[in-house]
């Protein structure tokens, strides 16, 4: 699969597009359900660093599962190669998921007592600081899935929270990272 380079704020060069390729093609030889593969090359201008640093951002795409991986280094040789490695391990990770577990589709008995286990209120306290304000709007569609599907795609976006509809209670919930680094279940109470 060829991925598709582009550059925001710099050219990306000829000699970067084929490196990107090898790097891209090693990375992803585990999986072969890859639909298609974008990179992002970036400067990130930081008025306190002297030096420029560059940034990169590798989206791989399967048919149920997005895998994100980003890196930020001097040269953009250094960041492609710290996101390879990430977008590797991330999608070793997909594979043997992928393995081990049969299809979900009607296991609201497993989503159930995964509830239970994830169950865990979030608590949000005040420091102080100025009220915060929304900068930024996202839209997508919101999958119908079990917890633990919805841990794996948080885990393979490389975020903090995921959105989803839960098969078992077909409600939208979220699952989240907490500080101890287990996850918890958010659950509306209508």
């Amino acid at each position: 699969m060829e991925p598709v380079v582009k550059g925001k704020n710099l050219e990306v060069s000829a000699r970067l597009r084929e490196q990107t390729q090898e790097k891209i093609e090693k990375a992803t030889r585990f999986l072969d359900r890859i639909t298609a593969v974008e990179v992002e090359f970036s400067e990130l201008r930081n008025p306190r660093a002297s030096d420029g640093r560059s940034g990169v951002e590798v989206t791989v795409h399967t048919r149920h599962h997005v895998v994100r991986a980003t890196a930020s280094a001097p040269d953009p040789l250094s960041a492609l190669d710290e996101a390879s490695e990430k977008i590797e391990r991330r999608l070793k990770k997909l594979k043997g998921k992928l393995r081990s577990r049969p299809s979900h589709q009607g296991n609201s008995v497993r989503s159930l007592a995964s509830r239970e286990l994830l169950a865990e209120t979030l608590t949000v306290e005040g420091g102080g600081k100025p009220e915060p304000r929304i900068v930024r709007t996202k839209r997508f569609t919101i999958q119908s899935m079990a917890p633990e599907d919805a841990a794996l795609h948080m885990d393979l976006l490389g975020h903090d929270f995921y959105l989803f509809r839960n098969l078992g209670t077909e409600q939208v919930n979220l699952v989240y990272r907490r500080t101890d680094g287990d996850l918890g279940l958010i659950e509306p109470a209508l």
